[in-house]
């Protein structure tokens, strides 16, 4: 190593163990998405910039509810076209049914996740998830792999991009330490309990959104709590998003809507 290569290296600061956290913010009031998703948005938000959140777009929570059966027609959301993008779908209660026109079909139920990228999908069952101890000698503290590595768990999602998704729950005073890249926007979301990450804490409907400036993102249960932590590689590019559809320019937007309309995405298959 050179002498001025070293000089460069000693006058970089050291990342910090633990990231800071950057801010909190809190979800949307529920609103109805198709018939019968009630939910609350975390991101897209006006005070959430679309690059602290990449690779992710969007996301929505839908709380446990009763279903009363319809006298007619499915609850749900109709037929649509998806282009330049992934959804992932995890059920923690009831189930889900999903059918799309290439023939892929599916119903997940508690634990599972729906994984789809548009014209293929992959169906992961809770057995297919590994689930390692949060903290030692604490078995109310799991962590389930959904995508990325935990612990030398390797979560069974096949992503398009690095990124880490893991479900996790932590008893009373746990802590949970997960290492990740520097380079990766990492975002803890709050379903039950709370949690202390730095001086600040988190209650159901928060997201909590770490600074890049750490080796890893630390949290620590006050209360039982159960939250989703999401953490990739930011895609370094432009997004324009419009409903079902996410390019990178208004023309590809454009584009889709055409290839739409001219049934480039195949036929809507009947009830």
């Amino acid at each position: 190593m050179s002498t001025a290569s070293s000089a460069e290296a000693a006058a970089r600061p050291a990342l910090s163990k633990a990231r800071t956290v950057e801010a909190v913010h809190r979800s949307t009031t529920f609103h109805w998405v198709g018939n019968g998703f009630d939910v609350s948005t975390y991101f897209p938000s006006q005070r959430l910039p679309a690059e602290r959140v990449s690779p992710f777009v969007m996301m929505d929570y839908g709380p446990p509810k009763e279903f009363a059966p319809l006298a007619s027609g499915k609850r749900g959301v109709g037929w649509h076209p998806h282009r330049g993008f992934e959804t992932v779908t995890l059920a923690w209660e009831g189930s889900v049914a999903h059918r799309d026109n290439a023939g892929h079909a599916g119903i997940i139920g508690p634990g599972d996740v729906q994984w789809m990228t548009a014209g293929s999908y992959q169906p992961i069952v809770a057995a297919d998830i590994p689930s390692v101890p949060a903290a030692a000698n604490d078995e109310r503290s799991v962590v389930r792999v959904i995508a990325g590595e935990y612990a030398g768990a390797r979560g069974p999602a096949k992503t398009r991009s690095p990124l880490t998704m893991l479900d996790v729950r932590l008893g009373v005073g746990a802590h949970l330490e997960v290492p990740l890249p520097a380079s990766y926007n990492a975002l803890a979301v709050v379903a039950e309990g709370k949690v202390q990450a730095g001086d600040r804490t988190a209650s159901p409907g928060e997201l909590v959104l770490f600074a890049n400036d750490g080796a890893s993102v630390d949290v620590t249960a006050t209360e039982a709590s159960h939250l989703i932590l999401l953490a990739g590689e930011p895609l370094g590019e432009p997004i324009v998003q419009y409903g079902p559809f996410v390019m990178n320019t208004v023309q590809e937007i454009q584009q889709a809507i055409h290839d739409v309309e001219r049934g480039r995405f195949g036929p809507i298959p009947g009830e």
